[in-house]
């Protein structure tokens, strides 16, 4: 698969979640803020130290996270991911890079104690937090995370997506890449199970 298919595939799964919010709010898009320039996304690379995959990429430039100053903390939900946790803020490259750097700060584990506690996900590297190669999409308040992984286990995928836990780790993978979290995300909105107000998009269950 090209990336000019994986651009178009991520460019299509956000014209469907634009959509869903133009119906369901009165801000509509411009909740989102527009997309991070080549130079924003090369100083990502450069920060995090590794290349990021195509579909990431392409996900950044069409959207950097919420518009700035617009005070719409929840748009990611659990329930479109068959997990629990959040609901999660859509991260930009800088509160990405901040989150980042928080982590490996906070995380001073010895190596035995990194792998004592780490997660159950199949696929994953079996630590509690890899610096080198796991980057957080989007970040619930309590610390909890989606994580776009760079450097997966053996049985594992590059770019996959996992839902990562501050109690547990990472808990399991929820998309194989973030062009499909993000067509999920878009069929969960258009499922007619979600709604959206001041604060975020809910589920109606909840």
């Amino acid at each position: 698969m090209t990336n000019d298919h994986h651009h178009d595939n991520v460019v299509e799964a956000w014209h469907r979640v634009e959509a869903w919010l133009a119906r369901e709010h009165p801000a509509g898009a411009q909740i989102l803020a527009p997309g991070a320039s080549a130079a924003q996304l090369e100083q990502l690379v450069v920060d995090f130290g590794s290349a990021l995959p195509a579909d990431l990429r392409a996900s950044l430039a069409t959207h950097n996270g919420h518009a700035p100053g617009f005070q719409f903390d929840w748009f990611v939900h659990s329930c479109a991911f068959d997990c629990g946790g959040g609901p999660f803020k859509l991260l930009s490259i800088d509160e990405m890079l901040d989150e980042w750097r928080l982590r490996d700060h906070a995380l001073t584990l010895s190596r035995d104690e990194n792998a004592a506690l780490a997660g159950p996900a199949v696929g994953v590297r079996p630590v509690y937090w890899n610096r080198a190669g796991w980057l957080s999409l989007a970040l619930g308040d309590d610390g909890d995370c989606f994580v776009v992984d760079l450097d997966p286990a053996d049985d594992g995928t590059l770019g996959q997506v996992f839902a990562w836990y501050k109690a547990d780790g990472a808990a399991c993978v929820v998309a194989p890449s973030v062009e499909a979290w993000l067509a999920r995300l878009a069929a969960c909105m258009e499922s007619a199970k979600m709604y959206v107000d001041a604060e975020g998009v809910h589920h109606e269950d909840e």
